[in-house]
């Protein structure tokens, strides 16, 4: 709102763990008014920030300890990019959030993918819908795909109250990879 940008992705220079999430802050010209890291000890990714009604920002990618899967990773900041709180989402298989957006009710929906266990063993991706509440607690999460891997890269609230999912898919379509909507 100030004319400059937000800039959100993965840093192995700065932080405290293998990886961390690297938050930048610039004016209209691209100068860096600051920088923030945030994470723990393993792999914090960012791939999509946002402003929020309260001057803040919101970011979703994925969190994973060494040697785990990674999970959802939804983390809120202040005006000046330091962490309000963050919450991961996930089961025991991989999942990672690409996309976030604000919603009426100061809420967030997330859109991803949901790694799942497949027959015979194999892991799938599922595209991921995930709703929460405007302090990260998960309100709900769906899956949509079939036997191939499908991805939700994209989401926008709809007029009248739901959400518009985009992705791609091998599940659905001729073959190969497809577009999801």
């Amino acid at each position: 709102t100030d004319g400059g940008y937000v800039l959100v992705g993965t840093t192995r220079s700065f932080g405290a763990g293998e990886e961390d999430v690297y938050l930048i802050k610039t004016d209209e010209f691209g100068e860096e008014e600051w920088h923030q890291t945030i994470g723990g000890t393993g792999f914090d990714r960012g791939y999509c920030v946002r402003c929020t009604n309260d001057g803040g920002y919101i970011i979703v990618g994925s969190s994973a300890a060494i040697g785990a899967p990674d999970d959802v990773y939804l983390v809120k900041t202040d005006d000046l990019g330091s962490p309000v709180w963050n919450k991961t989402f996930g089961d025991s298989y991989g999942d990672c959030g690409y996309c976030v957006r604000q919603i009426a009710g100061g809420g967030y929906v997330v859109a991803g993918r949901s790694q799942r266990e497949t027959t015979p063993p194999n892991i799938d991706d599922d595209a991921y819908l995930l709703k929460t509440d405007a302090d990260g607690i998960e309100e709900w999460g769906k899956r949509f795909g079939l036997e191939y891997p499908d991805t939700g890269t994209g989401v926008e609230p709809t007029a009248d109250g739901g959400y518009l999912l985009a992705g791609y898919t091998r599940s659905y379509g001729a073959g190969d990879f497809n577009g999801l909507l």
